[in-house]
């Protein structure tokens, strides 16, 4: 269960599932050195920023985070730091990455966030055989 967040005029209890998908579907997380690299750096960057990542998963080709953010930080800002830093991050540190990449993209450009409460497993299924099939964006 979330637990309550308190703030100086508010207190809050959401939580959102938030699913990042690789380009493509490409399955860049395969290698455990790969994952434990991702994960490392996710816990770190969600402590620098002050989100509170209170579980992820990391698979073949995506993640699956639950995150609690102040009510001041808009979920869209925080998905672009996340993915965006990773995104470097990862490329940085295994260059042969970029062989495997279509586009030099390593996200795919969309994501799937809920608030924590009613989502079941078909739904994400879903989104993340979208987020494979996503085109370039025109």
């Amino acid at each position: 269960m979330t637990k309550l967040s308190y703030y100086r005029n508010v207190v809050t209890q959401i939580s959102y599932l938030i699913v990042c998908c690789t380009k493509y579907g490409s399955p860049l997380l395969r290698d455990p050195e790969h994952s434990i690299f991702l994960s490392t750096q996710l816990q770190e960057l969600c402590a620098q920023h002050g989100y509170e990542l209170q579980s992820f998963q990391v698979h073949n080709s995506y993640v699956i985070m639950h995150l609690q953010l102040s009510p001041n930080e808009a979920i869209g800002n925080a998905m672009r730091t996340i993915k965006g830093t990773l995104g470097r991050k990862m490329l940085k540190q295994f260059p042969d990455l970029r062989l495997e990449m279509v586009d030099g993209n390593f996200w795919a450009p969309t994501y799937f966030v809920a608030t924590e409460g009613e989502v079941s497993t078909e739904t994400i299924q879903d989104f993340i055989a979208f987020a494979s099939q996503t085109k370039k964006r025109r």
